[in-house]
């Protein structure tokens, strides 16, 4: 996230992950469980609003990302926000302003609109190990008629081997 005094009138979108750069423990080789299943995103994204285009089209930004599983499991990959509105002090933006979708592989499902219920945004079976994107999109529009500042949000993503 940006610290400190900002010259320009923006908004910056962060979407606070919980886990962000944490996996979940496994075994040292793939070959030790057949249910091993791990996730990693990168820090969370900002994405910052500054120009009339930005204001009316909208803006993404990609955060890294990346899976690691045993062969032949299927796994799925939900993502969820925690609360209905992204915040800065009484101010507030719809989360539904917000889109999730994966990029660089061909395991996402598609353009998620972020809501407080889980969504499969990435499912598969027998991926040994990928790297990929989130994108997250703030769509333009007159929601985004607030005051400058950093309007945040936590993003909760589930991992599930079948």
């Amino acid at each position: 996230m940006t610290r400190g005094k900002q010259l320009y009138s923006a908004i910056c979108i962060c979407l606070l992950l919980p886990f962000a750069g944490m996996a979940q423990n496994g075994p040292r080789s793939i070959n030790d469980e057949r249910d091993f299943l791990g996730f990693t995103t990168s820090n969370p994204p900002v994405i910052t609003i500054a120009t009339a285009a930005e204001y009316q089209n909208g803006k993404f930004s990609d955060a890294p990302s990346s899976i690691l599983l045993a062969v032949g499991i299927a796994w799925t990959v939900s993502v969820r926000a925690q609360t209905a509105t992204l915040n800065n002090g009484i101010n507030t933006i719809p989360v539904n302003q917000v889109t999730i979708q994966v990029v660089g592989a061909t395991f996402g499902t598609g353009v998620i609109t972020l809501s407080t219920t889980n969504q499969v945004v990435a499912s598969s079976v027998l991926t040994l190990g990928s790297s990929f994107n989130f994108r997250y999109t703030l769509k333009g529009g007159n929601h985004l008629l607030q005051p400058a500042g950093n309007y945040t949000g936590t993003v909760i993503f589930s991992t599930t081997g079948l």
